[in-house]
């Protein structure tokens, strides 16, 4: 009895159904493993919005941070998070054991206050905690969140690059350039943000959102919640609360 095999020509047909399949679906898989990674990095950011709310209720509703401007957040909090992991998005790749992703908005702090005259001081001066950045997406912050007397988890108002005077802290930000116009410089290297063209934000209300940097205004606290980006007595002024241009923004008015 004879045995047939598969033609040279039946294989190379084969091998090249296989090579498109390949190439149509692994983009695919790396939309979908990408995404697992955002939400990751939200879910992240969720459980330190928590321990936020936590460490307000303990502490006469005022935010985190040992030092000015809200430096020294990550360790203020970690009684309550218990867990380093919780601190660093997937994405963010290092080659420090311990490091922090994210930034803490530093027009929430006392030292804000005063330079700006927000008056949000802790969470009861909020006037839209829904529309005000609490954290931000970073990358090359080599700090040890279990650390509670560290020193160098970032602040920033969100706006220049890494080392200048709006960034406390090492590190660059991972949100892309953000703004309307944006603030170029603030990108850390990828100008569209971490997650697919965007970057992850927790509010002071402890919802966690993905955007687009255009849709996020930094700069510090404006002058009344009706005003602009750049408006007021500031031109590094973010936009109010009330602006329906932005989805979020560093100002607490």
């Amino acid at each position: 009895m004879k045995r047939q095999g598969f033609t040279l020509i039946e294989l190379l047909v084969v091998i090249a159904i296989i090579m498109v399949l390949a190439a149509i679906l692994f983009p695919v898989f790396g939309k979908v493993r990408e995404k697992a990674r955002q939400t990751s990095c939200m879910s992240n950011q969720k459980q330190l919005g928590l321990a936020v709310s936590q460490y307000t209720q303990d502490n006469d509703e005022y935010f985190p941070g040992v030092q000015p401007y809200g430096v020294g957040w990550a360790g203020s909090i970690y009684p309550y998070v218990k867990s380093k992991d919780v601190y660093t998005c997937l994405d963010d790749s290092g080659n420090t054991p311990s490091r922090v992703s994210y930034g803490f908005n530093a027009n929430l702090t006392p030292a804000a206050s005063a330079q700006t005259g927000s008056g949000a001081v802790n969470s009861a001066g909020l006037t839209s905690d829904s529309k005000t950045v609490m954290l931000f997406e970073v990358s090359g912050n080599p700090t040890d969140p279990s650390d509670l007397n560290e020193a160098t988890s970032v602040s920033a108002w969100g706006m220049d690059a890494a080392g200048g005077g709006f960034f406390y802290g090492p590190g660059s930000y991972a949100t892309g350039d953000m703004g309307q116009p944006s603030y170029s410089g603030n990108d850390g290297g990828r100008p569209g943000g971490r997650h697919t063209d965007g970057s992850c934000f927790l509010f002071a209300d402890s919802h966690v959102k993905w955007l687009r940097p255009s849709a996020v205004s930094p700069g510090h606290t404006q002058d009344s919640p009706d005003l602009e980006q750049g408006a007021g007595s500031y031109a590094g002024n973010a936009a109010g609360t009330n602006v329906s241009t932005f989805t979020a923004t560093f100002s607490t008015m």
